[in-house]
């Protein structure tokens, strides 16, 4: 009886583990995202670029992403030094930025920002 209800744990055991296993990620944003007043270029699955506009320099920075957030950190050779709070929305088709903090003055700017990504083609 001992030995059957082992089993029986066992096999509970690695049902959850496999359901796990296959529970959906969060989806990777990658290209061109684009909003009214930023566009940010996915470079690899750590890296990103603010990509300037108006006569602005590109600013790179890393990013983390836990499920749909991504925090983001711009390099401490940026002419603005910030960190960033994105969320990603429907399957990665748009990312929101809720929250920017200047890390020089420790200003926090909380508008929000969305930004659609850029198709092929457009």
């Amino acid at each position: 009886m001992h030995a059957r209800h082992c089993f029986i744990a066992s096999l509970l055991f690695a049902g959850a583990a496999l359901l796990t296993g296959c529970s959906k990620s969060a989806p990777q944003p990658t290209g061109t995202y684009t909003g009214p007043h930023f566009q940010v270029r996915f470079d690899t699955t750590s890296k990103l670029t603010f990509v300037g506009q108006l006569g602005m320099p590109d600013i790179h920075a890393a990013y983390t992403q836990n499920g749909n957030t991504l925090h983001v950190v711009a390099d401490r050779t940026a002419p603005k030094h910030f960190e960033a709070t994105m969320h990603i929305e429907d399957g990665a088709k748009f990312i929101v930025m809720t929250q920017i903090k200047d890390l020089d003055n420790d200003q926090v700017m909380n508008d929000e920002e969305r930004m659609s990504k850029v198709l092929n083609g457009q």
